[in-house]
């Protein structure tokens, strides 16, 4: 595995074309790539704007949900 390998990373503004290929090179990394974005693609988790803290906690939740780490 990568240099990510064990490591989440949140993904804002996953829909353009930069987020994508960080999502990219998180993947190829050995990380887990949380990809969001307020104007979502198929693949894409639908999140709330995480640019006010308030909005960033369900986001960040999503791993533990899902299985993984908090």
């Amino acid at each position: 595995m990568g240099r990510l390998r064990d490591k989440i990373i949140l993904v804002t503004g996953a829909a353009g074309a930069i987020g994508s290929a960080v999502c990219d090179a998180v993947v190829q990394a050995g990380g887990l790539a949380i990809a969001t974005d307020l104007g979502t693609r198929p693949g894409m988790d639908p999140a709330p704007d995480v640019t006010p803290p308030a909005g960033r906690g369900g986001v960040l939740r999503a791993p533990q949900a899902a299985g993984g780490r908090p």
